[in-house]
């Protein structure tokens, strides 16, 4: 096209001076025209190839897979080789960056939480060993499981790392919703609960006495002690003794032996 644009130009001003024939400079223009016509139809080819290679290169990405964050894959569900339709799964990827704890609040305790609570976790992997975090997410609604009772879905973030936990692991989640340092405190399982009353067997005197108590913060494992006991009291544990009951002779574990031994 430039070659026959230039040897139009050229043409122009010899037939304007009468050295190149009209036919000639006719001739020159209908070759510069069919050299624009090539141009032209060269570039809607072009741009239709090129319109072809984003879509094999499109295509080609799809075929392509990439995870959406750095992981632990824990499973894969295809062999090499095998043709796959889209929105098959093709691997599960676990982000193990920083591991969170899923569990179920009980209805009832579901107006006592927040955001940002403290929580301690434990696994049966791992007896006595807690793991520490703080209430990340607390679910909107309420789900019901297949008996009809109501709970709630929360997240835990662990503080700092957890290497020893694996994913799927199960764990007992605790939400501290108050707490009290420094106070007496009991195993919760030896406290006796007759209405009202809230009563301990304690060994004073080589005898077995009941005491009232009254309690304060209490969970599954300890009970705070307000009133009824001081600090180096023997509580009794074992409350499935035979013969336990108020006035028998007892003995502590490991001492020695007396008339009748209620533990």
């Amino acid at each position: 096209r430039d070659a026959t644009r230039r040897a139009l130009d050229r043409s122009t001003k010899l037939a304007a001076k009468g050295v190149l024939s009209n036919q000639a400079l006719d001739r020159i223009q209908s070759e510069h025209g069919v050299a624009a016509e090539l141009v032209i139809s060269s570039e809607a080819n072009l741009a239709q190839l090129r319109a072809s290679v984003d879509l094999a290169n499109a295509a080609l990405a799809d075929t392509r897979v990439q995870a959406p964050f750095a992981g632990l894959v824990t499973r894969v569900h295809i062999a090499r080789g095998e043709y796959l339709l889209s929105g098959t799964p093709v691997v599960d990827l676990v982000d193990d960056h920083k591991v969170r704890v899923f569990a179920s609040v009980d209805e009832a305790d579901a107006g006592r939480l927040h955001p940002g609570m403290k929580v301690r976790v434990e696994c049966d992997a791992y007896p006595g060993q807690p793991f520490w975090g703080k209430l990340a997410w607390i679910s909107p609604v309420l789900l019901r499981d297949l008996r009809q009772n109501r709970h709630l879905e929360i997240e835990v973030s662990l503080d700092g790392p957890a290497e020893q936990l694996k994913v799927g692991m199960s764990a007992d989640v605790e939400i501290v919703v108050e707490e009290h340092k420094d106070v007496l405190f009991v195993p919760s399982n030896v406290i006796m609960r007759h209405g009202d009353d809230e009563q301990v067997y304690v060994l004073a005197g080589g005898r077995i006495e009941k005491r009232l108590v009254k309690t304060g913060l209490s969970n599954w494992d300890r009970s705070e002690i307000l009133t009824g006991l001081s600090e180096g009291e023997r509580v009794v544990v074992s409350l499935e003794s035979k013969g336990l009951k108020t006035d028998v002779r007892a003995r502590e574990k490991g001492t020695l032996p007396s008339a009748r031994t209620a533990y």
